[in-house]
Formats: structure tokens, C-alpha cells, sequence
């Protein structure tokens, strides 16, 4: 009875360590980043209309979540209303400050969601993050940058790394084109590129790369391909392999 109850406790002991989960925090020292926005885009004119439509979307999107928050606001306790309110302004600067949104910033933004993805988790997870963030990132307007040298901006925003795209264009058949563009990352700390990859992407299902396929998985609400038109879907197919390969870079720089 006594070996049998043994057994029993070294199994239970063996089924409890083994299925806790780590954290992010228990694998990532935290770190920061920052995306620079591209500048420029070359698409042919047959792409405009598509592009026209991510703008749109994006500022759509402002309205949607204001929407929400004031239908929240209609039913919220007057403590829950003071946090509305305040997301809301915080809203309405978001929206402001993007007013010069391109199509092409989609390619930084969608980057940072993804890294965030990886690296940080969400409130359906058990290591929820949100307060204590392994991965710290801002997508920063080329325009307003102090500086063109790159050690000077990251000593500008206290980052460990800096993530740029450049030449973006279009090749391929009209038939089947692809979205192509150079993806770039500067570690501050030793001062040099450590990346510098020609990415391409096109809109066809088989040419994507979904989060869960890269190790360790990004969060379950960042696994499944959304796009909602020809452009976009180019776009977020070439972000799944750019993403793949920053998270690969700084994986191993930044894992304990």
C-alpha cells in the first residue's frame, strides 16, 4: 500500500510540473523596440483601390471603438465612466496623431502587433503581461526622428532594438503579384545590424505563415490570417515571414 502510494505521489508530482506553463517573463528578459514607419511604397495603379480601402479602414476603426466605449459609458458605475472617458481621449489622440496613416505603415503597426503576439500575452492567458510587459514597442514616424544615425536614436528611446523596412514594391504576374521589401534590425547594444532580409509575400493561402507554426506560438488570438482585401493580404503574408525572422534573431539574444 505504502509503495503503491508512493507511486501515486511521485506520478502526481511528475503530471503537476510538467504541465504548468512558463511565462513569457520566465523566458524573455524584457526588452524594448522600436519600429520605424516606411516612407514610401511602389504598387501599380490596379493596387490603389485596395490601398485606398486599408486607409479607410484604419480610421473607421477609430470610430468603431469610440462607439463602443460610449455605449459602455451609457451603463457603466460613475468610477467605470471616468476610465471610459480617459480611453476615449486617449482614442481620439491616437486618431489624431495618425492622421497621415498610409497603406505602408500597415507593414510597422501589424509588426508590432505580431512581436507583441509572441513575446507578451493577453488576459485570456494565465502569465497575462499587460502590467508587466516583456516586449516594450512604439511605431515611431520617420519624419520626426531627431536623427538619421541609428545609435543616437536608440539612445534617443532607451531601446535595445530598432526595426526599419525599405524598398517596398510590388513583382510577379498580374495574375499572381507579390509584395516584396527589405526587413532590418539594429541591436543598440552592440552597435551593428543584425538583420537584413529580402522578404516576399502574396495572397495566396498556401504562402502564409501562421503564428502557431513559429516556436513558441503567438497568442491564440493572433493565430488565424486576417485580411480583408487582395493588398492586405500580400501585406500580412510578407509580415508572418518578416516576423519569423526578428523573433528568430531576438529570440536568442533575449532568451534566459
Amino acid at each position: 500500500m505504502k509503495i503503491l502510494t508512493a507511486i501515486w505521489f511521485l506520478l502526481c508530482v511528475f503530471i503537476y510540473s510538467h504541465g504548468q506553463e512558463r511565462s513569457k517573463q520566465d523566458i524573455f528578459k524584457p526588452f524594448a523596440v522600436i519600429i520605424i514607419k516606411p516612407d514610401k511604397a511602389q504598387i501599380p495603379d490596379s493596387l490603389n483601390v485596395y490601398a485606398d480601402a486599408m486607409e479607410d479602414k484604419q480610421f473607421m476603426m477609430y470610430f468603431s471603438v469610440i462607439k463602443s466605449l460610449e455605449n459602455q459609458w451609457k451603463i457603466a458605475d460613475d468610477e467605470a465612466k471616468k476610465k471610459i472617458e480617459q480611453e476615449v481621449h486617449q482614442t481620439i489622440k491616437r486618431a489624431r496623431e495618425d492622421l497621415n496613416f498610409r497603406y505602408f505603415h500597415f507593414i510597422a503597426f501589424k509588426t508590432k502587433r505580431e512581436l507583441n503576439s509572441f513575446f507578451n500575452t493577453n488576459e485570456i492567458e494565465t502569465d497575462f503581461t499587460f502590467n508587466n510587459p516583456v516586449l516594450t514597442c512604439e511605431v515611431v514616424d520617420r519624419s520626426q526622428l531627431p536623427t538619421t544615425n541609428l545609435k543616437k536614436i536608440g539612445q534617443r528611446y532607451k531601446v535595445d532594438y530598432i526595426i526599419s523596412f525599405e524598398n517596398i514594391y510590388t513583382a510577379g504576374t498580374k495574375k499572381a503579384p507579390t509584395l516584396r521589401y527589405v526587413v532590418k534590425l539594429f541591436s543598440t547594444s552592440t552597435n551593428k545590424e543584425i538583420l537584413r532580409k529580402e522578404i516576399e509575400g502574396n495572397a495566396l493561402v498556401d504562402n502564409y505563415k501562421s503564428l502557431e507554426q513559429i516556436l513558441p506560438p503567438g497568442n491564440a488570438h493572433e493565430r488565424s490570417v486576417n485580411c480583408s482585401n487582395y493588398l492586405e493580404c500580400m501585406m500580412v503574408s510578407a509580415i508572418r515571414f518578416s516576423t519569423e525572422e526578428l523573433f528568430k534573431e531576438i529570440e536568442k539574444r533575449q532568451k534566459k
